[in-house]
């Protein structure tokens, strides 16, 4: 049974990312490159290659306009992340911002 309440389509497209800081770490400087795999009005799937994320880290990220040169920041918290080979990892973020 589906348990999210918006459905998600498909949305392939490269984007990317920052993990956000706490109290006792700085936010990344460098952005990270990944790729949108599908979306919802309420989160979306990715996929990452060499770095490993950990449910419940906040990533800033640019959400690409489709047909644009243009991005949208939004705010997601990583709800799971899955290893599908060596070094490469789909993660499901929720949108907070």
């Amino acid at each position: 049974m589906e348990k999210r309440a918006s459905r998600r389509v498909p949305f392939n497209a490269p984007m990317r990312f920052s993990v956000m800081g706490s109290i006792t770490r700085p936010p990344d400087k460098m952005a990270i490159n990944c790729e949108s795999l599908d979306m919802s009005d309420a989160g979306m799937k990715i996929r990452e290659k060499g770095r490993s994320l950990q449910q419940g880290h906040v990533l800033v990220i640019r959400v690409p306009i489709t047909e644009t040169q243009t991005t949208v920041p939004a705010m997601a918290q990583v709800q799971w992340v899955k290893t599908q080979k060596t070094g490469v990892y789909e993660a499901g973020l929720m949108f907070i911002i």
